[in-house]
């Protein structure tokens, strides 16, 4: 039979494995791309999205559905 040692020490391990995991889950997984160049298909001519200091995104398009796109593109992002 294990001791309350061993006991306590798998119990411990455990929840140190549990909260491992949720630090992982909620605050190192990635988060949406806010820099660099993105190749997505559907686009016809380039984009510029542009984030100000509070995260607001600014979308410069050459035409209307490039620009729809984008935002949509956008808004995705952030509820993936």
């Amino acid at each position: 039979m294990a001791s309350w040692w061993q006991k306590t020490l798998a119990m411990a391990a455990g929840v140190a494995g549990l909260a491992a995991g949720a630090y992982y889950y909620f605050v190192q997984r990635p988060l949406p791309k806010k820099k660099g160049d993105l190749i997505i298909e559907g686009l016809h001519e380039p984009v510029e999205i542009i984030f100000d200091r509070f995260g607001v995104p600014h979308i410069y398009a050459e035409n209307e559905d490039d620009l729809f796109f984008a935002q949509g593109y956008v808004h995705a992002q952030d509820r993936l």
